[in-house]
This record gives C-alpha cells, structure tokens and sequence, in this order.
C-alpha cells in the first residue's frame, strides 16, 4: 500500500480560500425576493395592521404605535406564512413581527387562508380560532386523498365534490 501524505487542516482552508468562490453578501432587497417576500404599505392604528382580510398585532407592534403613532408603515410578507408580517419602523430600521390573532399556531398559506374564510362566511359560521383550526384540518384531509402525478395547487373543492387543479396531469380522486 501506498502511504498518504498528512494535510494539515489550515493547509486545506488556505485550498479552499483560493480555488473556491466565496458566497457573495446580498442587499436586503434580494433576500427578500429569494425567499419569496412582497412589500406592501397599510396603516397603522392602535388595533393594528389590516391586511389581506386579516388583522396583524403584537406587543412589539403596539411599543411602534406608542413610539412613532399612526399613519401608514412599510411591512413584508410572504405567500407561503399568512400568520406573520414584518412591519418597519419610520426611517428605517429592524422589522418588527406582527401576527394575526385567529390564525396564529397554525401553519397556513394566503391562498389556503383566503379560501377557508371564504368557506366559513359562505357558511355563515362565525369566523374565531377553533372554526378556523377546525375548517383548516378538514382541508388538510380533503387535499391529502387527492393524488397527482406531480405537485399542484388546490383552488377549491366544487359542490359536485370534484377538485379543480391548475397544470394537472393525471388526477386520481379517493373519495366522492
């Protein structure tokens, strides 16, 4: 056997230092738009935020109001989380997150949110955490006996029972 010869660890680091490309720091703007994150402006008033049909509040954002008072604040927000907000603070400066009170603990997108309050108001439920929670587990198992043949996006379920899907290729439905 042929014997190898021992690299000291900083000889590798050095290696690596001049033949691999370093990460190249990004503006807060570009990581944002990498994590799927949209700018918006509401305004502020001693309730909170409204936007999207929700209303987003927090200690922290409330501590803002004292601080700066009303008007209208910059905020973030992403598709993917409609639990949470992050709204800045006049000139600049750290965000601070807001939430929204009926669906904070649970794990939901704007889409899905959005079409859960359309489905308790045509209802008529009253629209508080538990019939939230509770229309949230009915769609999460409604959507899992629906198998594609690759990943979809639900809309809504039709009175008929049947799905729709947007760029469905095969659709095998388990229930009626």
């Amino acid at each position: 056997k042929k014997a190898r010869k021992a690299v000291a660890p900083l000889d590798i680091w050095r290696e690596m230092d001049t033949n691999y490309l370093q990460p190249v720091p990004v503006s807060l703007e570009e990581f944002e738009r990498a994590l799927c994150f949209k700018r918006d402006t509401r305004s502020l008033g001693h309730d909170g935020i409204n936007f999207d049909g929700w209303n987003y509040h927090s200690d922290a954002l409330a501590e803002m109001y004292m601080r700066h008072g009303p008007g209208r604040y910059e905020f973030s927000y992403t598709d993917l989380d409609a639990t949470t907000i992050y709204v800045y603070p006049p000139g600049g400066g750290e965000p601070v997150a807001a939430f929204e009170k009926v669906l904070q603990g649970e794990v939901c997108d704007r889409s899905t949110a959005r079409a859960i309050k359309k489905q308790i108001a045509e209802e008529k439920r009253v629209l508080d955490k538990r019939t939230f929670s509770h229309a949230l587990a009915q769609y999460a198992a409604r959507k899992k006996t629906v198998r594609c043949s690759y990943p979809t996006e639900w809309q809504r379920l039709r009175p008929s029972g049947r799905f729709t899907f947007r760029r469905a290729r095969t659709l095998t439905q388990t229930h009626a």
